[in-house]
């Protein structure tokens, strides 16, 4: 037998290699185990006193001399039960903690995670994973749609609207610019209200939803995504100021 096998059911690779030893000697002194297992001395007595621990060696003296015998492998099964009672016990004590664990969880600093992505199929990555991370039926806020510049095709491709329909997700847009046309289509949508207009320029174009901010630059292209509770905050309330102050369609 490999020592891996016990090493998988929890002891360590010493204790195992001087477990099967035992076995196969017999009743042994230290010297015979070093000499078998090629161990040293002092490594030997550490593992020996954690395998009688362990109820799987014992020790009987001899004309002062100590021989150590390995115990039969159903002592292994005890072994395993008592583990595994243990880690009941454990799991027991753990949830009586948890309150006070979440307590420091939910009280500690939240980290900024910041990603950049180059390119058209780098934004629609960023946006794959936008649509990932937030939950169904929320209500995404994007500023800077533009009617006339081409790079609105980046936000406009299949797999983007059919997880928006899957998960039921809809959004609160802000247009900077619109033609005539593209206003006329949007008064006849029976989201019309999920428009405003506020003229201004193409310079920033942001997506907010839970606590994930999106930023665009089209004429690179690129995107940075920013993961931070208080950052989409402060965007969240940018956002509804402009909104306050933009016109319906």
């Amino acid at each position: 037998m490999k020592a891996e096998l016990l090493i998988e059911l929890g002891l360590t690779k010493n204790e195992a290699i001087v477990y099967l030893t035992l076995l196969r000697l017999g009743e042994s002194k230290t010297g015979e185990i070093i000499k078998e297992a090629r161990f040293k001395s002092g490594k030997l007595y550490n593992v020996l006193d954690s395998l009688i621990e362990k109820g799987l060696v014992a020790f009987v003296v001899k004309n002062n001399v100590k021989y150590y015998q390995a115990q039969n492998p159903k002592k292994l099964q005890e072994y395993i039960k008592s583990q595994k009672k243990d880690l009941e016990e454990k799991e027991k004590d753990l949830l009586k903690k948890m309150p006070e664990l979440n307590s420091l969880y939910s009280g500690r600093k939240e980290l900024c995670q910041v990603k950049v992505y180059e390119g058209v199929e780098g934004i629609r990555t960023a946006l794959f994973y936008f649509l990932d991370k937030i939950p169904k039926n929320s209500i995404i806020e994007l500023y800077g749609s533009n009617d006339e510049v081409e790079r609105d095709i980046i936000l406009r491709w299949r797999q983007y609207d059919e997880i928006c329909k899957e998960k039921k997700i809809k959004t609160r847009i802000i247009m900077t610019v619109i033609s005539k046309k593209g206003r006329e289509i949007r008064k006849r949508q029976k989201d019309s209200k999920m428009y405003k207009f506020l003229k201004g320029t193409d310079v920033s174009n942001f997506m907010i939803c839970k606590n994930i901010v999106l930023f665009f630059n089209f004429k690179q292209p690129n995107c940075i995504l920013i993961e931070n509770t208080e950052y989409a905050k402060q965007f969240k309330e940018l956002f509804q100021f402009l909104w306050n102050n933009a016109k319906n369609l």
